[in-house]
C-alpha cells in the first residue's frame, strides 16, 4: 500500500517537473543579442536567469548619449513569456514569419555578440568626449 503512494507521488513529480521542463526549453529561442529595427543604437541581451530570462537592454541616454543597462526581469506565464510594467504585463514574442523579436514597444532583428559589442563601442567612444548641449 504505502509503495502504491511513492510511486504515485513520483509519476506527479515527474509530470510536474516535465511541465517546467518544456517552458526552459521555450526560452531557448529567445536567447541571445538583439537590435532594434527602428533604432540601431539599441540592443538587447537575452540571457537565462534561474527558471526564467532577464533582458539586458543597452542604448544611449537621451540627453548625454551615454550607453546605460537596464536590467528587465522576464517571468513565465501560462507558457508565454511576460515583463513587468508599472500598468500591468507586456508579453514578449518572437514573430514567426520574421524571426523578429517583440517587445519593449519595439521589434528587434537577432544579432550575433561581436555586432552587439561593436554598437555598444561605437556609442561608448562616440560620446566619450564631452556630453551634448540640448540649448546650443
Amino acid at each position: 500500500m504505502i509503495f502504491k503512494w511513492v510511486y504515485l507521488a513520483l509519476v506527479f513529480m515527474g509530470v510536474l517537473l516535465s511541465g517546467c521542463n518544456k517552458t526552459i526549453d521555450a526560452s531557448n529561442e529567445y536567447i541571445g543579442y538583439w537590435q532594434k529595427t527602428s533604432d540601431d543604437k539599441t540592443t538587447l541581451k537575452v540571457e537565462r536567469n534561474g527558471e526564467s530570462l532577464i533582458i539586458r537592454e543597452y542604448e544611449p541616454e537621451y540627453i548625454s548619449r551615454k550607453l546605460v543597462q537596464r536590467n528587465i526581469p522576464v517571468l513565465s506565464k501560462n507558457g508565454a513569456f511576460e515583463i513587468a510594467t508599472g500598468l500591468g504585463s507586456m508579453t514578449i514574442v518572437i514573430d514567426k514569419s520574421s524571426g523578429n523579436l517583440i517587445a519593449l514597444g519595439g521589434e528587434f532583428k537577432r544579432i550575433d555578440q561581436h555586432e552587439a559589442e561593436a554598437i555598444q563601442n561605437q556609442i561608448k567612444t562616440k560620446f566619450q568626449q564631452k556630453p551634448v548641449n540640448p540649448f546650443n
